[in-house]
């Protein structure tokens, strides 16, 4: 693995470790319940963080990079989904129609849609080589 592939798993594995923290911390804390696109939205770094541990300790990194690429891109259909939802006022299966917490003025979910098309960028653009 070079070292741009490791650097790459450990920021993945990282950022979603951090992305499940602050969604359990404004469930529990802050008590704002998820609604189901929240909650598929934490399947995503579920899945992450186990295919991150896999590149990280196996000899699968071209197939685990696939991987990768799938969920984040399915991550980032539901998170558009969810960011649309938010902004259009549709019901996203949350018990009001207004987003249930903002930060600096823009809902949640549209940070989530960042963060995903930033890492599937970074994992498009982080190539398997052929040894793998």
């Amino acid at each position: 693995m070079t070292p741009w592939h490791r650097t790459f798993f450990i920021i993945l594995l990282i950022v979603s470790v951090l992305a499940l923290g602050v969604s359990y911390y404004v469930e529990y804390v802050m008590e704002i319940p998820p609604c189901m696109y929240c909650k598929s939205q934490r399947w995503m770094y579920f899945l992450l963080i186990l295919l991150s541990f896999g590149a990280l300790f196996t000899k699968w990194k071209k197939g685990i990079l696939w991987g990768v690429r799938v969920v984040l891109l399915i991550g980032l259909a539901i998170a558009t989904l969810h960011t649309i939802k938010e902004f259009t006022g549709g019901s996203c299966g949350c018990a009001s129609r207004a987003p249930s917490w903002k930060i600096f003025g823009l809902p949640a979910p549209l940070y989530n849609s960042v963060l995903t098309l930033v890492l599937l960028i970074g994992a498009i653009f982080t190539k398997g080589s052929s040894k793998e």
